[in-house]
């Protein structure tokens, strides 16, 4: 908890996070001209941060080639989502998701009603 508020305090980049690892080697140099080992250090470092399971890993990767593969760098760059926007959608995911619930209960209804007269 003190690294991630001292990272949040200093604006420090993940990749400058941690500037010697065991062998005494610093990160920063081993990270620099490797572009996908940076990647997957800031990552990495994104998930502890956010205090997210490790198992999730995957997961948020196949989300995040999917959106480059899906979406234009100029709309991920300028789309913006926060706290609101998630409640909204989520109200409005989980309002559909409630309404095929209930059309598929009274289909249901219907269907037993007739094989019952």
């Amino acid at each position: 908890m003190e690294l991630e508020n001292s990272l949040e305090e200093e604006k420090i980049e993940p990749s400058k996070a941690f500037p010697l690892n065991s062998n005494g080697k610093n990160i920063a140099k081993v990270l620099r001209g490797n572009d996908e080992l940076r990647l997957q250090f800031d990552f990495t470092t994104f998930i502890i941060n956010n205090n997210l399971s490790f198992s999730l890993a995957t997961r948020l990767y196949s989300l995040l080639q999917s959106c480059l593969q899906s979406y234009s760098l100029t709309i991920i760059k300028n789309t913006q989502l926060n706290d609101n926007k998630v409640s909204t959608i989520t109200h409005y995911l989980g309002q559909n998701a409630k309404d095929r619930i209930y059309e598929g209960l009274r289909k249901e209804v219907r269907i037993a009603l007739v094989q019952n007269t």
